[in-house]
């Protein structure tokens, strides 16, 4: 099963998203801010990340570059409410940007495009089909 690790600080949008990606077959852990975002990872590195960006301490977008330093094939999905960090530089590193919203079909599909992009390598099961 691929596993799926969603940071976000908000406890409530880590359950709807945990929710919607175990409905579509993934393993899903979650961490509530960077710093274990990056300790969950190194302990146990994930098939695909869902990052906020907008969270108290270490935001998603330095996040984001400590995971593209230390694990550069891990796909991460940046999930932000705020579509102005998409144009910020670092934002790129990121392998999708889906804006928040109450419907998560884009995410899960943003979740299942780069999973597939990266061709679920090492991975024992297949991506689930889009629902």
């Amino acid at each position: 099963m691929l596993r799926v690790l969603v940071v976000d600080d908000d406890e409530h949008q880590r359950l709807l998203c945990r929710e919607e990606l175990e409905e579509d077959g993934y393993e899903v852990t979650e961490a509530e801010d960077g710093r274990q975002a990056l300790r969950r990872i190194d302990e146990r590195p994930p098939d695909a990340v869902v990052l906020d960006i907008n969270m108290p301490g270490m935001d998603g977008l330095h996040t984001l570059t400590c995971i593209h330093d230390r694990h550069r094939r891990l796909p991460v999905v940046l999930n932000s409410a705020y579509s102005a960090y998409k144009s910020q530089f670092v934002s790129w590193i990121a392998d999708a940007y889906v804006t928040k919203s109450s419907n998560l079909g884009a995410l899960r599909a943003a979740v299942r495009d780069v999973l597939m992009a990266r061709g679920g390598e090492g991975q024992s099961t297949s991506i689930p089909p889009a629902r």
